[in-house]
C-alpha cells in the first residue's frame, strides 16, 4: 500500500476523501483510517472502501509520469480481486496474504472482463436522466414540435439523427429541451445531454472528454475508461447498442465534434443543435436538418403576455407588437425584455420601447441583471467570432446598409470583392445563420443582427474604411432592385419616360414623375424597368427606396426614416445624420447638389411622405409610384397607369407562364384568363405561376378554375 501510495504521487488524504464522496458509489473515507491503512498500522475491514482506495491510487499511479516500475502493484491487484470474489461467495484461487477473511458486507459489482460484457454491465445506479429542466412557460412552435416528434418516434422508420439549426437566440435549446421532455417516455433506457460549448466563452468540449463523461454516467468505473478516444467511442457504442436512449448534443460547432458521439443502436435517437449547417452529417450519416425560424408576430406577442401576465395588465397591443418587432421576434430577446417589463410593473411599456430604439441603450436593455453570459449581445458575439476574417468584415460592413435588404451586387460593391467571391462570403454568412436569404439573390438581416453588425463596424472599422465602402455604393445601382426579365408591353409609357430622362440631361432640370395607378397595375415594375433603361444617363447616383405606403405587415416609413436610409446610402455615417427632419432634408439635398441622380420613391402613401425626399438640383430625375393621386409640386409630370391592353395582357400572361412561342395571344383560353384577371399584371403573374408550377396543365384548365372561384365569391 505504501509503494502504491508513493507511485500515485502521495496525494493528500483530503483529496482521497473528496474523491470518495464524489464517486458514483459515494464512498465515505476517514483521514485517520487512510493513514493507518497506507502505513500498515491496521488492515481494512470494509472491502468496498478498500477496493475504491486501490482503484483510485492505481489510476493516479498510472497517470504519474514519475512512478516506479509497476511490479509491486501486481500482487496487491491480485489480492483485491481475490477479496472481491470471496465477498460475492465465489471460491478464491488461493489464500489472500493481504486482506485476511472478508466480513459479511456487500461488495461492489464486479467489472466486466471483455468489451462485449460491458453492454450488460449493471454498475450504473439507474438509467441516466440528464435533460435540462423543462422550459417554464414555453409557447408556440407547436407545428415544429409535432413534426420533430413524428420524425423521432416512428420506431425503426424514424430519423435517427435530427439537427436543429438556427441563428443565435432563436430558441434551439429551449425547443429541443421541451421536445425531449415530451418524448422521453419513448426512451426508457435514459437520456444523455451535453453542452458542447461550440459557441461559448468556455473552451469547446472535445469528443474524448464528452465520452469520458458519458461512460461515467453509464456506470463504467474510472480505471476502466480507456485512454484512447477511439476505444472510448467503441465502448460507448457497445453500451448503447441494444438500448433505447435519447442523446441530446447541444451547441455543436461542427460535424466532427458530433460524429463520434452518435450512437449506432437502432433504438437510439440523437438531437443536435447548432448555428452552422452541418451538411456533412446529412450526407454521411443521413441526418435530418430542421431550420428553426424566428417566432411569428402572434407567437411573439403570446410569449410577452405569458411572461408578464402575473405582473402587468392592460398593456397596449400596439406597443406589445412594437416591442416584439424591436426584439426581432427572437425568443431570447423577447424573454429578457418581458422579464424587464415584469420586474417593473409600473414602468410604461413605451419607456422600454424607447430604450430598445436607442442604439446607446439597446444592448443594456437586452441584458439580464444577474449575468451577461446568456444575453442577446453575448450569443451574437460568439456567432460572430466563429466567422473567418473575410466573412467577419463583410458582416460588419453589410450592417451599414438600410433595410429591407440587398442583393449580391450590392454586397460585392460594399465589400469591394468580385461578384463570385461576394456570393461565397454571403453563403458563409447564411450558413452561420447570421444572414437570411429570403429569395434568389436577395438577403437581409433581422433588426437586432443589423444593429449588432453596425455596432461592430463602428468599433472595428476605421471611419475612412466605412466612408470608402459607402462611397462605392453611391456610384453603382446597388439600391435599385434587379430588372425583371419578363417585362412585357407598356411601350408608350416607357417611350414617354425615356424622353423625360433625356430632356432632364439635355437641359439640366429637376424632373419629378408621379406614376399613379390601382393596386396590381404594375407601377413599381414599370418604374424599376424605366430606371434601369435610363441608368446610363445618371452615372453619379441611382437610389431606390420602398416607402411602404400600403404594406400590410409594416408601418409606412416616416420622412425622417426614409431620409436616414437615403443619407446612409449616400455615405453619411450614422453619427453624422441630424436629428430633425428639416436638417436631414437639407443635408440630403446638399449631398445631391451638382450630381446627375436618378431616384425611385416606391409605394408612396401621400404628398407629405415624399415632399422632403425630392432633390432640387438640375440633372435629377425622381420617379414616384403610388396608389393615390399625388400632387406634391406644380411642375411634376403625371402618369396615370391604366391596365394593359388585352393584347399586352395576353402576351404578359404567356411570358409569365413560360409558354412563349407555344401559345398564341389570340387563343380563346388565354383571353378568358386575361378577362377573369381583369388584365391586372399582378393577377396575371399569380395565375401564370399556378400554371407554371403544375397546379393545372393548360390555360383552359386555369380559366375553368378561375371561373369556379369567381362563382364561389359571387
Amino acid at each position: 500500500m505504501r509503494a502504491l501510495y508513493e507511485d500515485a504521487g502521495s496525494p493528500s488524504y483530503q483529496s482521497l476523501v473528496a474523491a470518495g464522496l464524489s464517486s458514483r458509489r459515494h464512498v465515505r473515507l476517514k483521514k485517520t483510517s487512510l493513514h493507518e491503512w497506507i502505513n500498515g498500522v491496521t488492515v481494512p475491514a470494509d472491502p468496498i472502501r478498500f477496493a475504491f482506495l486501490v482503484e483510485r491510487l492505481t489510476t493516479l499511479a498510472v497517470r504519474n509520469p514519475r512512478r516506479r516500475p509497476p511490479a509491486p502493484l501486481e500482487p496487491l491487484r491480485r489480492a483485491a480481486v481475490e477479496e472481491r470474489r470471496r465477498s460475492r461467495g465465489r471460491p478464491a484461487t488461493g489464500p489472500s496474504k493481504v486482506l485476511g477473511e472478508p466480513p459479511s458486507a456487500p461488495s461492489a459489482p464486479s467489472a466486466p472482463t471483455s468489451l462485449a460484457d460491458w453492454a450488460n454491465y449493471g454498475g450504473a445506479p439507474g438509467p441516466p436522466r440528464q435533460l435540462l429542466p423543462d422550459i417554464h412557460g414555453f409557447v408556440g412552435r407547436e407545428m415544429q414540435l409535432l413534426a420533430l416528434e413524428t420524425l423521432l418516434c416512428r420506431d425503426d422508420r424514424g430519423a435517427r439523427i435530427v439537427v436543429v439549426a438556427g441563428t443565435a437566440g432563436v430558441g434551439k435549446t429551449a425547443l429541443v429541451t421541451h421536445l425531449a421532455h415530451r418524448i422521453r417516455g419513448h426512451f426508457p433506457d435514459g437520456q444523455l445531454f451535453v453542452n458542447l460549448r461550440g459557441y461559448d466563452s468556455r473552451p469547446v468540449l472535445d469528443h474524448g472528454t464528452v465520452l469520458d463523461r458519458f461512460l461515467r454516467v453509464l456506470g463504467v468505473p474510472e480505471p476502466r475508461i480507456p485512454d484512447d478516444p477511439e476505444e472510448r467511442a467503441d465502448l460507448y457504442r457497445t453500451l448503447l447498442a441494444d438500448k433505447r436512449m435519447l442523446v441530446v448534443l447541444d451547441n455543436a460547432s461542427d460535424a466532427e465534434q458530433v460524429r463520434t458521439l452518435l450512437p449506432s443502436g437502432p433504438g437510439c435517437r440523437s438531437l443536435v443543435t447548432t448555428r452552422a449547417r452541418l451538411t456533412s452529417l446529412g450526407a454521411r450519416e443521413g441526418a435530418h436538418r430542421h431550420t428553426l425560424e424566428r417566432l411569428d408576430a402572434t407567437e411573439a406577442a403570446h410569449l410577452i403576455h405569458a411572461a408578464t401576465a402575473r405582473h402587468r395588465h392592460h398593456d397596449d397591443p400596439d406597443q406589445v407588437a412594437e416591442l416584439t418587432r424591436l426584439c426581432a421576434r427572437l425568443p431570447l430577446a423577447l424573454r429578457i425584455a418581458a422579464e424587464r417589463a415584469a420586474a417593473r410593473p409600473w414602468m410604461p411599456l413605451h419607456e422600454l420601447i424607447a430604450d430598445l430604439r436607442e442604439a446607446s441603450t439597446l444592448w443594456e436593455t437586452l441584458t439580464t441583471e444577474d449575468t451577461d453570459d446568456d444575453t442577446v449581445r453575448t450569443v451574437l458575439t460568439w456567432s460572430y467570432r466563429s466567422l473567418p476574417s473575410p466573412a467577419g468584415r463583410a458582416f460588419r460592413l453589410l450592417g451599414l446598409l438600410p433595410p429591407p435588404g440587398f442583393d449580391a451586387t450590392t454586397a460585392a460593391s460594399l465589400i469591394d470583392e468580385p461578384l463570385q467571391r461576394a456570393r461565397a462570403v454571403l453563403d458563409a454568412l447564411v450558413g452561420a445563420h447570421l444572414l437570411e436569404q429570403t429569395a434568389p439573390d436577395w438577403f437581409q438581416f433581422h433588426d437586432l443582427l443589423r444593429a449588432y453588425a453596425a455596432d461592430r463596424a463602428r468599433h472595428v472599422e476605421t471611419a475612412e474604411a466605412i466612408a470608402a465602402a459607402l462611397a462605392r455604393l453611391a456610384v453603382t445601382t446597388v439600391t435599385l432592385p434587379r430588372e425583371t426579365t419578363t417585362f412585357v408591353g407598356r411601350g408608350p409609357e416607357l417611350a414617354w419616360l425615356d424622353e423625360l430622362a433625356l430632356n432632364t440631361c439635355r437641359a439640366p432640370a429637376t424632373t419629378v414623375v408621379l406614376i399613379n395607378g390601382m393596386a396590381g397595375s404594375g407601377k413599381s415594375t414599370l418604374a424599376i424597368h424605366a430606371a434601369h433603361g435610363a441608368a446610363a444617363l445618371f452615372p453619379d447616383t441611382r437610389l431606390w427606396i420602398n416607402l411602404r405606403g400600403r404594406t400590410a405587415d409594416r408601418e409606412p416609413l416616416s420622412p425622417g426614416e426614409a431620409l436616414e436610409h437615403l443619407l446612409r446610402a449616400l455615405g453619411v455615417p450614422s453619427h453624422a445624420i441630424p436629428e430633425h427632419v428639416e436638417e436631414r432634408a437639407f443635408l440630403y439635398r446638399a449631398r445631391l447638389a451638382g450630381t446627375r441622380t436618378l431616384i425611385v420613391l416606391d409605394d408612396a402613401l401621400d404628398e407629405g411622405q415624399v415632399r422632403h425626399l425630392l432633390p432640387d438640383s438640375p440633372g435629377c430625375l425622381t420617379l414616384v409610384t403610388s396608389r393615390t393621386i399625388l400632387r406634391p409640386s406644380d411642375g411634376a409630370h403625371m402618369l396615370l397607369l391604366e391596365v394593359p391592353s388585352p393584347d399586352d395582357a395576353a402576351n404578359l400572361l404567356i411570358t409569365y407562364a413560360g409558354r412563349a412561342g407555344t401559345v398564341e395571344s389570340t387563343d380563346p383560353a388565354v383571353r378568358e384568363v386575361v378577362d377573369l384577371c381583369g388584365q391586372l399584371p399582378l393577377a396575371l403573374c399569380l395565375a401564370a405561376g399556378f400554371l407554371r408550377n403544375g397546379g393545372v396543365e393548360t390555360f383552359a384548365d386555369l380559366a375553368a378554375g378561375l371561373l369556379a372561384a369567381r362563382l364561389r365569391l359571387d
